[in-house]
């Protein structure tokens, strides 16, 4: 299991625009539910899809779903007593050639690549929670390993009159961050400010993890704190 970017992300800006923001941003997943996702905005193309990451690990491989083909053949027959069609789906990144002309077209041969270079994590977006008004988009989702950079940088050129913000701390360490829309004479960009977690007691007071003791003290007078919260201080 990765360790994850847990992210709070925030969109605002002209209802109209924010209409137009949630025509892509939102759509039902496959339970029929309104879903938010990286990949809503920006779609993975087919292609990318049917490949294998390390793209070495694709070579003379034909079939991207072959043992499950195998399976389900096996499945149907015993049912059917016959055998049973299967659609295939084939390999895009198998060869050398193939790989280059996916490389030239999308910047990647392989899926992981691809989401690295667009969403800057290994996965799309996860456990997603939103609400929203007609001027203010607010999204709580993780992702894997890194918060989604390029995927705010993209989204802000697609949308650059609408203020984006996206505050993140990475579990298994105090690192955190935010990321937020910048403008100048220039144009507009996404801003990216990094910093570190700290702890304090539900009143107020400071709270570090003291190794000698194995528990969290007060910093001020060294005794053992039992409430104590985790403080982002970009939020």
């Amino acid at each position: 299991m990765p360790n994850w970017s847990y992210n709070n992300l925030q969109v605002s800006g002209d209802a109209e625009l924010m209409k137009q923001f949630y025509s892509q941003a939102i759509k039902n997943n496959n339970e029929g539910e309104p879903e938010f996702r990286l990949s809503n905005l920006i779609a993975m193309p087919e292609k990318i899809k049917n490949t294998i990451s390390p793209s070495s690990s694709a070579r003379d491989r034909k079939w991207m779903n072959v043992e499950k083909s195998d399976i389900r053949d096996s499945n149907i027959s015993d049912i059917l007593g016959e055998e049973s069609a299967v659609v295939l789906i084939p390999v895009e990144n198998n060869t050398e050639e193939k790989c280059r002309q996916l490389v030239a077209e999308f910047g990647a041969d392989n899926w992981y690549d691809w989401n690295i270079r667009n969403f800057g994590t290994k996965w799309d977006a996860s456990a997603t929670e939103f609400d929203c008004d007609e001027e203010h988009f607010n999204v709580w989702f993780d992702t894997a390993w890194s918060p989604p950079g390029q995927f705010l940088e993209k989204a802000q050129l697609m949308y650059p009159q609408l203020d984006f913000e996206l505050v993140y701390d990475l579990e298994g360490s105090n690192d955190c961050g935010r990321f937020s829309t910048y403008r100048d004479g220039n144009g507009v960009y996404i801003d990216h400010e990094e910093g570190e977690l700290s702890y304090r007691s539900y009143d107020g007071r400071e709270v570090y993890y003291n190794d000698s003791v194995g528990d969290w003290c007060y910093q001020d007078t060294e005794e053992v704190c039992e409430d104590y919260e985790q403080v982002n201080p970009f939020h």
